[in-house]
């Protein structure tokens, strides 16, 4: 787990006009993704705020105002401190409210929030709009047929997503292996995320979203290039080598 906490400074914005609420920052957890065979590299953390006279609006998210602020999907950017004291974005510094947080009570007056990233927003069940066979069909309406030969990983994806409604930009780069016959007539119980999830792993590929927003692409695959280091062992010596 990543705790964002003193010595580096932590600024919290809230919502697409990035209201800051970092004088309520109380604590940070978000986790690295795990690496799982579904394709998916999810992202999931928890935000503490403390009630105090430096939140710039009301921390009731049962108000006027905090039922706007702090809504399931609203948009949460986190930048941190660096070494010599600039602000940078956050490793995982983009996230969205996963659910509406409880109101802050006494006597510690504070509110948890759930985060999450894009893809796990987006990840629930959705059937229909999505139909991949020899003649291939995006959304409720038939399309031009394309053939099966020309689809490439990253059509299927970036289509996915765009029907799921993921509140990101798309920048996957899969590629590799394109479907030569029947896939998959409906996303299933895990939506449009998770039909995305296996076509990228498939791939030899896993589908995560970076601290722009942005939901990209990594390589899962076994590779053969250079080492950064070779290790050596002969007798009681370990001896650690860059190679030529």
């Amino acid at each position: 787990m990543v705790n964002a906490s003193p010595p580096r400074q932590v600024q919290i914005l809230i919502g697409n006009d990035s209201q800051d609420w970092s004088a309520t920052f109380l604590e940070l957890t978000i986790g690295d993704p795990e690496r799982g065979t579904d394709g998916l590299l999810m992202q999931r953390g928890k935000l503490v705020l403390t009630q105090t006279l430096g939140a710039p609006e009301s921390m009731n998210p049962r108000s006027s105002s905090g039922r706007i602020r702090f809504r399931r999907g609203q948009r949460v950017i986190i930048n941190i401190t660096d070494t010599s004291g600039a602000w940078r974005r956050h490793p995982r510094g983009w996230a969205y409210i996963a659910k509406t947080p409880l109101p802050p009570y006494p006597p510690d007056n504070i509110m948890e929030i759930d985060l999450v990233c894009g893809i796990e927003l987006q990840r629930y069940p959705q059937t229909g709009g999505l139909v991949i066979q020899p003649n291939i069909v995006f959304g409720p309406t038939p399309a031009s047929p394309v053939g099966i030969f020309n689809l490439d990983r990253n059509e299927i994806i970036t289509k996915c997503f765009q029907l799921a409604g993921t509140p990101a930009g798309i920048g996957v780069s899969v590629g590799r292996y394109p479907y030569r016959e029947y896939v998959f007539s409906d996303p299933g119980q895990g939506g449009y995320a998770d039909l995305a999830g296996k076509v990228a792993y498939g791939g030899i590929e896993a589908l995560y979203q970076d601290n722009q927003g942005i939901i990209r692409s990594v390589n899962l695959s076994l590779r053969r290039d250079p080492p950064i280091a070779v290790i050596i062992i002969c007798m009681d010596e370990v001896g650690m080598y860059e190679p030529t």
